[in-house]
């Protein structure tokens, strides 16, 4: 079964390989603020108890999904990591939508 904590996790693995494999400053920067961002909502779905069959929780773990996907060709394809930031930012505005402690001035 999917979780939020494991989709957030398997993200973060795939944007930390990204990230080190980039060569670009500006990219970098912009997956680490992103890791730290999915990171803090790790941590808030850990303490929070959620409801797993809400629709805002269902649409956390597509667009997760979704992020995950797209970093994974953004690996092989370095072209690809503009996108890749994109669909973890959706992800990560999709996982605060649940838990609700980022809001939409850091994201």
């Amino acid at each position: 079964m999917e979780t939020l904590r494991g989709n957030i996790s398997d993200l973060v693995n795939i944007l930390n390989k990204l990230r080190n494999n980039s060569d670009d400053p500006l990219q970098q920067e912009k997956l680490q603020k992103i890791l730290r961002i999915l990171f803090m909502l790790w941590e808030e779905v850990i303490r929070q108890t959620l409801d797993s069959n809400t629709p805002a929780y269902k649409t956390a773990l597509q667009s997760l999904s979704e992020a995950e996907k797209t970093a994974t060709k953004a690996i092989t394809d370095i072209k690809k990591v503009a996108d890749a930031i994109k669909a973890a930012v959706k992800a990560a505005k999709a996982v605060d939508a649940v838990v609700g402690v980022i809001g939409p001035i850091l994201l």
